[in-house]
This record gives C-alpha cells, sequence and structure tokens, in this order.
C-alpha cells in the first residue's frame, strides 16, 4: 500500500509527475526537466523493439498483451514525447536516446489502433 498518492505536476525529489497510465491503470513517469531525461516506466519498452504499452512484439509480448487501455498508453506515451527527453528510462530494456525511435513506436502505434477501432 502506497504512503502517498502522487498527482500529475506535483514534484518528487526533483522530478515531475506525468501520468502514464494504460498498460496499468494509475501508472505514472517522472521527468527530469533540468537534465531531460524521462522515467517512464511501462510506457515503453525496448525489449524486443521499441513500442508503446500495448504493442504487442513478438520477441517480448507480455507487456503489449498485458495493457489494460490501449487507448490511453497511446495518448499518454504521445505526451510523453511531447517533452522532447534527452533520454527515456523504461521499464523492460534499455534506455532510448532522443524521440526519434519512440516517435516511430508512436506511430506505429496509432496505425494498429486506426485499424483495429475503425473495424
Amino acid at each position: 500500500m502506497p504512503d502517498k498518492l502522487l498527482d500529475p505536476g506535483e514534484r518528487l525529489f526533483g522530478l515531475r509527475v506525468y501520468p502514464a497510465a494504460g498498460h496499468t491503470p494509475g501508472s505514472i513517469a517522472y521527468f527530469d526537466e533540468k537534465e531531460r531525461n524521462l522515467f517512464a516506466g511501462d510506457a515503453f519498452q525496448t525489449r524486443g523493439g521499441v513500442a508503446v504499452a500495448g504493442d504487442v512484439r513478438p520477441l517480448f509480448p507480455l507487456p503489449g498483451v498485458a495493457t489494460w487501455d490501449k487507448r490511453a498508453a497511446v495518448e499518454h506515451a504521445e505526451k510523453l514525447i511531447d517533452l522532447a527527453p534527452r533520454h527515456t528510462f523504461v521499464g523492460h530494456g534499455q534506455p532510448v536516446a532522443g524521440t526519434h525511435r519512440l516517435y516511430l513506436a508512436l506511430k506505429r502505434a496509432k496505425h494498429k489502433q486506426a485499424r483495429l477501432f475503425s473495424r
């Protein structure tokens, strides 16, 4: 049980709190505005390929399969990319430098969702 619930925009040890729900409800990410480092948790993964939560990657499918709300995952991933992080640290896999690969993962996830929800 947590000692305290954090709200978006709050600071914790100098890191700004951002919503990152999608993989699990209530998930958050932390952003170091000075160094531009994003601690994205499960909003993204890089194991098996860079992906937004909810986008199943065959080499590491669990985060994609076990995502609670794929639409929320994409919405929050987009907002996190808009922070223009220098480095993004993810819950599963290696950190990502810059935003190019994150943007491509977001584009892929949006395309998959458009196909899925347009049926």
